[in-house]
């Protein structure tokens, strides 16, 4: 193969290098020599009298002349070029420019490589104010004082930096030329210091800047005296989710800012007995005791059988919410056995037996028109879908048939005038149910057996204790208390009867329910505690027929 001479000086290898600094003038010198073989490109068609020549140079983006036309940034590949010497050339910014020549016979390829060196300057700095360490390229070179001289700095673009205490750092790239020496003054700005004035939303954050506690704002606090930039501000409150910002200072300048904190759930827990029914806000959530969590802070409607409170959830934190049997206004009886019915009776609560009844609770008070109402304002809400019997009719209006007429809607007189189904509906509303005859009886002659809720005495003995024997109408719940049952339920005699859930069954084929302890219009001695009656059969009339529920509870 040709053998060509050629200017290059890498991977060990050193040509004939003529090179000279950009300037006008100077003379070019030479380098030691090689021989570097040239081998055959098949890939390309080569004429006799034409060569290719691939010029790259270290580092590439070189211009390339070649007897003086330019053939772009290196690595440059040129076909077609004479068989013969040519003078080659190279251009680059920050590189001394180098000339070189080489020779391509009839047909080589040529891929000579050339080293371009570097031009050297340097920088004279001094800042304003003095005495500012001074950074070039990262590399610390110490203090400006009252100047730093640098020399042999690779010509180019150098990153500088200027530090001093109590003023903001100064950056920029300044330009290295070849062979001079650039000055250059860095002037430092001092810096300035502002305030932040800050409050939260509720109030009584506690504050803290870049991490250091500042205070609470109870009231809106100023953080005085801080750096001018940007700052890190968090606010924590318990029971709201920590708020952070980062809050721009100005020299000189206030900053303003307003927290709204964002909530944390809050819960909670209720206690209640452990069948009840439960609602929140409306909303049917099973019975007993049990957790309401991830609740927005604020009032929230909890109700437990029929009765309804209003709970503040604090953000947060767990609240307890109590219902106790009193609240609810219920009376625990306990279950065992007990004498039901009499010999001395009517036929129809005759025989006296013993029978046994489970643990539950009964109604204090019958239920009254102040109660009533509220399932009213529901059904009229929803509908009674949810409540009515299976057997009743859609659509039933629940309204008592008696109100209307003087006296009877009074709040706390029992409700009256309502048929059987409207008891149902109620109850389940309610989360109760009608109690049996013989939870009513156990309610009402206690565990053993009385004739009356208030013992066996007559009716007439001592102070009254019922309001019953024809008066001129109902009395409000529980004003007879020495009438009351052994474990304290009101009214059990007289007032208004009372619907339970039994069939009333003396003979087969019945359609009517039973009723229990009469009302102000029957006298205590037609309706002892054992003694039963129809609801079909009460003449006095239907009107004063009410009811009480029961609920379960858990035995102890």
């Amino acid at each position: 193969s040709a053998v060509a001479t050629v200017a290059i000086a890498v991977a060990g290898i050193v040509a004939p290098i003529l090179h000279k600094r950009a300037s006008k003038g100077t003379e070019p010198t030479r380098a030691s020599l090689v021989n570097v073989p040239t081998g055959d490109d098949p890939s390309v068609s080569i004429s006799a009298k034409a060569g290719r020549v691939t010029v790259k140079t270290v580092p590439d983006g070189a211009d390339v002349f070649i007897d003086g036309h330019n053939y772009g940034p290196s690595p440059a590949v040129i076909d077609g070029l004479a068989a013969c010497e040519h003078i080659v050339s190279f251009r680059r910014r920050d590189f001394a420019e180098l000339t070189s020549k080489f020779e391509v016979g009839p047909g080589e390829s040529l891929a000579p490589t050339y080293r371009l060196e570097q031009l050297m300057g340097g920088l004279s700095l001094k800042t304003s104010p003095e005495g500012a360490i001074i950074f070039i390229d990262g590399k610390e070179y110490g203090p400006a004082s009252p100047a730093l001289d640098l020399r042999n700095l690779p010509a180019g673009r150098h990153a500088v930096r200027a530090e001093l205490a109590g003023c903001h750092a100064y950056e920029a790239d300044i330009e290295v030329e070849g062979g001079r020496v650039t000055a250059r003054t860095l002037e430092l700005v001092a810096i300035g210091f502002g305030t932040l004035y800050l409050e939260s939303d509720p109030a009584g954050a506690k504050i803290f800047v870049d991490g250091t506690a500042a205070g609470v704002a109870t009231e809106a606090i100023s953080v005085e005296h801080l750096r001018e930039g940007n700052h890190k501000v968090t606010f924590v409150m318990e029971g709201y989710e920590a708020y952070e910002t980062e809050l721009p200072v100005l020299a000189k300048d206030v900053t303003t800012h307003n927290a709204v904190l964002k909530a944390l759930p809050g819960q909670i827990d209720l206690a209640a007995p452990k069948h009840a029914a439960v609602w929140i806000n409306g909303e049917r959530r099973g019975a007993g005791p049990q957790a309401f969590s991830n609740l927005p802070p604020g009032e929230h409607r909890v109700r437990v059988l029929d009765v309804e409170k209003t709970v503040t959830v604090a953000p947060g934190k767990p609240v307890t919410a109590t219902f106790t049997l009193e609240e609810l206004g219920l009376v625990r009886i306990v279950g065992g056995e007990f004498t039901m019915g009499s010999d001395q009776g009517w036929d129809d609560s005759r025989p006296a037996r013993l029978v046994t009844v489970a643990t539950y609770a009964i109604d204090r008070f019958e239920v009254t028109n102040r109660q009533y109402r509220r399932f009213l304002d529901e059904v009229k809400a929803h509908g009674d879908e949810s409540w009515r019997h299976p057997d009743q009719a859609a659509g039933k209006d629940h309204t008592p048939g008696t109100w209307g007429a003087k006296g009877t809607t009074t709040e706390d007189w029992p409700v009256m005038g309502v048929d059987w189904f409207d008891a149902y509906a109620y109850a389940k509303w309610a989360g109760k149910r009608l109690p049996t005859e013989t939870e009513w009886e156990r309610a009402a002659r206690g565990a053993n057996g009385l004739t009356f809720p208030w013992g066996n005495e007559s009716p007439s003995v001592g102070e009254p204790r019922a309001n019953a024997g024809g008066t001129d109408g109902p009395r409000t719940v529980g004003s007879y208390p020495s009438g009351a049952s052994p474990e304290g339920v009101f009214d059990m005699i007289g007032n208004a009867w009372e619907w339970c859930a039994d069939w009333y069954a003396p003979e087969a084929n019945t359609r009517s329910r039973s009723v229990r302890g009469g009302s102000f219009w029957t006298h205590p001695y037609e309706v002892r505690a054992f003694d039963r009656a129809s609801g079909a059969a009460v003449k006095e009339p239907a009107r004063t027929i009410g009811f009480r529920c029961v609920a379960d509870v858990e035995s102890k």
